[in-house]
């Protein structure tokens, strides 16, 4: 994620797309910088998939557009409204995402994404090959 970066431990789930601008991104994406899934870096040593958490609750950032945001020091994806993530939310917060965003649903197709979005296991397998 960087040198000394996150300033302090930081989790977010498998899917959630971390921002990654260096040569990584270059070679293997052809981009200057990409949102890649947070399961491309595990790598076993400093990053790791948790499988002991007993709960997990999760906060979403939402903007009008997509963006990218730093915590802890680490740049990545606020939530990207589209179907999928929508269909995620609990019942209460969809609803609630649906009266301020009201033209939602008429342009859910439309929506871009902060930056070109790497497929999951295109990242993988790009990722793993310089762990």
């Amino acid at each position: 994620m960087g040198a000394s970066l996150p300033f302090i431990d930081l989790t977010v789930s498998p899917q959630h797309r971390m921002f990654l601008s260096d040569w990584r991104s270059e070679l293997h994406f052809g981009q200057a910088e990409v949102l890649v899934p947070a399961i491309s870096f595990v790598n076993g040593r400093d990053i790791r998939q948790m499988h002991d958490s007993q709960s997990v609750i999760y906060y979403h950032l939402l903007f009008d557009a997509h963006e990218v945001v730093t915590a802890n020091g680490v740049a990545s994806e606020s939530l990207h409204l589209g179907e999928m993530a929508l269909a995620s939310l609990h019942d209460d917060a969809a609803k609630e995402v649906m009266m301020i965003f009201k033209d939602l649903p008429t342009q859910m197709h439309a929506r871009k994404t902060a930056r070109f979005v790497a497929r999951k296991s295109d990242a993988i397998a790009a990722l793993a090959s310089v762990a």
